[in-house]
């Protein structure tokens, strides 16, 4: 059986900005070398050199059917988050200056479409991190994340650039390693 790629997917389950916007971050992927696999869950991880950048999930009835009473059509999402027990993206996190790690510093509308993502843990929450974790975000101290504490969902233009210039972000910590 063939496999499906991140595009076949994305045309399959969006329409509109949303299918233009997740269209545009595979191909941002694929121009920054990034490999993205479907382990067969439909949370597709997106790699650098064999380390995962960031995890995509796809969020529609067909694919979560135990999501399908509360998910209805015109919720279809695409979740972009990082888990940092995998080391992605903690580059924004417990971070003083965030242009010691990027080749550029990240201004503050980043900042805010940032911020404006994180993941608080809820009583819900079955993660590691419950009840919660105190965490620095690019600057900005917040309480009770969740492990995974940036999660980007409804992927808008501004939300598309900040998930990119985390994407910059994690392939410079990966290249940085690599020299070492």
């Amino acid at each position: 059986m063939l496999k499906r790629t991140m595009e076949d997917v994305i045309n399959e389950v969006f329409t509109g900005d949303l299918q233009r916007n997740a269209l545009d971050l595979a191909a941002y992927l694929k121009e920054n070398q990034c490999s993205a696999e479907d382990p067969g869950n439909h949370m597709w991880d997106a790699k650098y050199k064999d380390e995962v950048v960031c995890f995509i999930h796809f969020v529609v009835p067909e694919y979560n059917p135990e999501y399908n009473s509360e998910v209805k059509e015109n919720e279809r999402n695409l979740l972009i988050y990082s888990d940092l027990e995998q080391g992605t993206w903690v580059n924004w996190t417990d971070s003083e200056k965030n242009d010691e790690i990027v080749a550029y510093p990240v201004d503050e509308r980043i900042k805010k479409i940032a911020w404006s993502n994180l993941r608080t843990c809820t009583e819900e929450c079955s993660g590691p991190c419950k009840p919660g974790m105190s965490k620095r975000v690019l600057g900005k101290t917040f309480n009770n994340l969740c492990f995974s504490a940036l999660m980007f969902s409804s992927l808008d233009k501004e939300t598309l650039e900040c998930v990119k210039r985390m994407i910059d972000a994690k392939i410079s910590d990966i290249v940085k390693k690599s020299q070492k």
